[in-house]
């Protein structure tokens, strides 16, 4: 469904760059949003901007700032969310053992 409007009204033919990367994209935007729906909303909204913004900064640089700066970007996003969930886990833990 996402990419009916583009094969049917732009090229008229399947492109296998076309949507490369988005299962990866949805894991991280799960994570991020902790499977929440209003956090995989905001999360999505997140990746959303950032892809857009690094395709911005890559047309208005001259390709001197490469996409992928963005998908970097993304995944320490996504590296410290992680942690910071587990780092929360864990001391929650320790104080319930504590008590």
């Amino acid at each position: 469904l996402v990419g009916t409007n583009e094969i049917m009204g732009y090229k008229y033919r399947w492109r296998p760059e076309l949507f490369t990367g988005l299962g990866f994209n949805g894991i991280a935007v799960a994570l991020l949003g902790r499977n929440h729906p209003l956090g995989v909303v905001l999360a999505a909204i997140l990746f959303g901007i950032l892809n857009y913004g690094g395709a911005i900064v890559n047309i208005f640089t001259e390709g001197r700032i490469p996409r992928e700066l963005i998908m970097v970007l993304q995944a320490v996003i996504v590296i410290f969310v992680v942690i910071s969930d587990e780092v929360v886990k864990r001391l929650i833990r320790q104080r319930r053992k504590v008590v």
